[in-house]
């Protein structure tokens, strides 16, 4: 529609009212990304890097949320076990697989929701010498089994959440910019911002209960692959 000449504000609204107010309304669309995520291969992936100096492996996969989780209590569940399989601490990876039989070096591990609503789970690790990556693949699928089949330890989730809301308080006083990345990091999650105190206050509300949920969840996942990447053979 288009309106040009000497006329008033008022005659123009009355334009727009006589022409437009019986047009009929257009369904809502839905808004956000939605695309599903690509199948995970069914086979093993490997292939060789130039510039390695040894095996590296890499298991990945996806899983189902636990039944009943909110998206709010999967999120916050899913940052307090990434920290946990991490720490050094009995029911974490890190002190069977590394400090108690040299199994494996470089250890990493990432947790994140994906836009499906589902859980991502990566695990990154190198063999140590003299270990094939077949064992080493093999014994962290097997600590990571025993500790969803036994349970994580009462003591070692209440310890590594408390660290995690010392660590909120840290930063609340040291860092400015550490409140804007808490807003940033929970609306792309959650898509709602929180401040640092709702923040403070959802991390520490996950139990032992929901985080072995969460860790079966992950360990009894049918969508998971082991990508391998050895070191170039030079010719």
């Amino acid at each position: 529609m288009l309106i040009f000449g000497p006329v008033t504000r008022d005659e123009v609204v009355a334009q727009i009212e006589k022409h437009h107010q019986n047009l009929p309304k257009r369904a809502p669309s839905e808004r956000g990304f939605k695309a599903a995520v690509p199948a995970l291969p069914t086979d093993d992936l490997s292939l060789r890097l130039p510039d390695m100096t040894r095996d590296q492996v890499l298991i990945l996969g996806k899983a189902a949320p636990p039944l009943g989780f909110s998206r709010r209590k999967l999120w916050f569940s899913i940052l307090l076990l990434g920290d946990i399989l991490i720490s050094a601490q009995h029911g974490g990876l890190i002190k069977p697989l590394y400090y108690d039989d040299f199994v494996v070096t470089d250890l990493s591990t990432r947790l994140y929701l994906l836009p499906t609503g589902e859980v991502g789970f990566e695990v990154l690790f190198r063999p140590e010498d003299g270990i094939s990556t077949a064992d080493s693949t093999k014994r962290v699928r097997a600590v990571l089994n025993d500790w969803a089949t036994d349970g994580l330890p009462p003591e070692t989730v209440q310890a590594v959440r408390e660290q995690a809301r010392a660590e909120v308080r840290r930063l609340e006083f040291d860092q400015a910019a550490y409140h804007a990345t808490i807003a940033q990091s929970t609306l792309l999650n959650l898509g709602t911002a929180l401040d640092v105190k709702a923040y403070h206050y959802e991390i520490s509300q996950p139990d032992v209960d929901d985080l072995n949920l969460l860790l079966k969840s992950i360990v009894e996942s049918q969508f998971a692959t082991i990508a391998i990447a050895y070191p170039e053979i030079s010719q």
